[in-house]
Parts: structure tokens; C-alpha cells; sequence
């Protein structure tokens, strides 16, 4: 989804020039075949006991149905098996990735009616209206504006230098309700998630979720981070704009780890939330909150911080991993440049 002249449009020619930069092939076949991610899907559970039971030949057998089934762009080169669990991670987060894309190329084809006028929409307009999310612009001069670009500057990678272009509120149809389910947890905070540009009308269409399929460090839920440092490597640029969200965490009482668990699926009885504390995190003297409907948020505002605590650990930057997807609010979408 790319921002053009001020509106959100779902992406179809940036699709073939993403895959082809990631190893992929783009097969417009593929992709109007109903759920072919689901296939793949299917194999890699194949895959994953094979890998397990360590059977080189059944491994070998069903790398190549694999790559049959999600077609790959190696060129001459011979396809590597899936031999190992790293290997067989990436190729679910790209299924995930790619079950987003076909999420949207859906979301196109949906019609919208409207009684207003009888004239046909503008193609960037009709875009606009099938994506399930209100979408305001903020101004640059506003209070919003300066604390989000004060959290992003504060807390950002020093291999990039990010330029705040355009911030957007946002308000996703039914997400509210679903939220205000977790209206008795107090403690709540505004939290980054980096996401590909590919795959942002999918998530303002549907939120962020849970996959059935998802899995990473400290296992299977929504991930955020305190440091817009640590989310922005989890962007698919394109060329120098990249999108991130803010979103508003229910967090309540959190439980920490120091070191990765991938089997976590919920935190443990009586927590809410699951934080892998990291190395450093935004120096919390410098946080200031901001109501959003009738709760209070903390919004970070400081540069991290060294945490003597947690030094040595398995995590460099924390992350914040909550197991519900009624447990976060998307907040806001930024549009960022390198």
C-alpha cells in the first residue's frame, strides 16, 4: 500500500518488483488461485516433521514441492532444501507476508456501492473506500505531531536518519469493541510495528493478527517494540519510503523473559503480556501520556538508555509480545523517508 497524493492505495505493480527483490517469483496465476499460500502452508508442516525426524530424502522431496507450489526465482541455481528450523521460520513469515498480499488483491476486487452519486469512482478513491480504516491526517504542527516525531527520532536506528513525511490517525472499523474488552488493564502503551509495505492495506483492512502459522522469538503473537530502531527492520522498503504503525498496547501486568522461548503461545496465569527485556530502553523519565478515548498511554520520549539489569542478555532492544489481537489499537500510520 503506497501513499499517493495524500491517499492509501493497495499495491499491484509495486507486488512483482517486491517479490523479485526477496527470491520470489510472481505468478499472477498464483495469486488469483483461491488460498495458495494455504498450500504452502500445508508443505511446510510436512517439512517441519521431516526436518524434525531429520529424513534428508522426504526433506529433499518436499523442498521441491515446495518451491513447485510458491514459485522462487533463483534462476539457474539449484534450489537449497529446507533442511533446517531457521530456514523453515523465514519461509512461513514470507507465507504470512504473502497471505497479507493476497488479503488485499482481494480487498480490489471488492465492490463498493454507494447511493451518493452515480458516477464511477476515481480507481485511487475506490482503493481508499475497501480499505476497513478511517484515516485522518495529523498536522506537522500539532502536538501529536511533535511528540510522534520526538519518539521516532529519539529511539531510532543510527544507521537511518528518518524523515517524518506524513502521520495519519487512524480509527479501524469494529476495533474499538473489541479493545474496550481489555478496558481494566491500566497499564497501556504506544508501541512500534514494522511492517512491508506490501502488506499495509491487509493490515488496515484486518488489523494486526495473530497467523496461524506465526512464530518468532518469543513465540506466537503481535509483536511491538519501544524503539523505532528495533521495528524499522522489519520494513520492506520501497526505494526510501518505508510504514510503520503506532499502536496502543493493553499491556497490563507484564511478564519478563531474558532469553527466547519460540513455544510461548500466552502469558503465563496471571500476566498479561509478555516483554523480552532488552539491553537498552527509552529513559522512562522522559515518557509523557496521552489520553486516547478514556484511557491514559505512555508515549516514550527519551533516547534508550543502557539497562544494567538486563546487560549481556539475548535481546538488544526490548519487545513487547501480547497473545490476544483484541489487546492492541492501531493508533497511527506513518509514512517515513531514508
Amino acid at each position: 500500500m503506497i501513499c499517493f497524493r495524500g491517499r492509501w492505495v493497495l499495491p499491484k505493480v509495486f507486488l512483482a518488483y517486491w517479490l523479485k527483490r526477496r527470491g520470489y517469483r510472481y505468478n499472477r496465476r498464483a495469486f488469483s488461485t483461491f488460498c495458495f499460500t494455504c498450500r504452502g502452508y500445508g508443505v511446510l508442516e510436512l517439512l517441519a516433521k521431516a526436518v524434525a525426524g531429520r529424513s534428508t530424502q522426504r526433506i529433499n522431496d518436499l523442498s521441491s514441492q515446495f518451491y513447485t507450489v510458491i514459485p522462487h526465482a533463483f534462476g539457474r541455481k539449484v534450489l537449497p532444501p529446507i533442511s533446517t528450523v531457521d530456514l523453515l521460520h523465514k519461509k512461513t513469515e514470507m507465507l504470512n507476508v504473502l497471505n497479507d498480499i493476497e488479503i488485499a488483491l482481494g480487498m480490489q476486487k471488492k465492490p463498493v456501492t454507494s447511493s451518493k452519486t452515480k458516477l464511477l469512482p476515481h480507481p485511487v478513491d475506490d482503493n481508499y473506500n475497501k480499505v476497513n480504516a478511517d484515516r485522518e491526517p495529523v498536522s506537522s504542527d500539532s502536538k501529536e505531531f511533535t511528540f510522534v516525531e520526538e519518539y521516532m527520532k529519539n529511539t531510532a536506528a543510527s544507521y537511518y536518519k528518518l524523515n517524518l513525511v506524513d502521520l495519519f490517525r487512524v480509527d479501524r472499523h469494529g476495533e474499538a469493541a473489541k479493545f474496550d474488552g481489555h478496558s481494566k488493564l491500566k497499564q497501556r502503551k504506544l508501541l512500534w510495528h514494522g511492517t512491508n509495505v506490501a502488506v499495509v492495506a491487509a493490515i488496515l483492512g484486518n488489523g494486526l493478527r495473530i497467523m496461524p502459522h506465526s512464530g518468532g522469538r518469543v513465540g506466537k503473537g503481535i509483536y511491538l517494540a519501544s524503539e523505532n530502531g528495533k521495528s524499522v527492520n522489519y520494513c520492506g522498503w520501497s526505494g526510501t519510503t518505508a510504514i510503520l504503525f503506532l499502536v496502543e498496547a493493553a499491556l497490563g501486568k507484564e511478564h519478563t523473559i531474558t532469553k527466547d522461548d519460540w513455544t510461548i503461545k500466552a502469558p503465563p496465569q496471571g500476566f498479561d503480556c509478555v516483554v523480552a527485556r532488552g539491553e537498552t530502553e527509552p529513559d522512562p523519565t522522559k515518557d509523557i501520556t496521552w489520553k486516547f478515548d478514556k484511557h491514559q498511554v505512555v508515549v516514550p520520549q527519551g533516547k534508550p538508555l543502557q539497562q544494567a539489569a538486563y546487560k549481556g542478555n539475548r535481546f538488544s532492544q526490548s519487545e513487547y509480545l501480547v497473545y490476544k489481537e483484541s489487546q492492541v489499537r492501531i493508533r497511527y500510520v506513518l509514512r517515513v523517508r531514508r
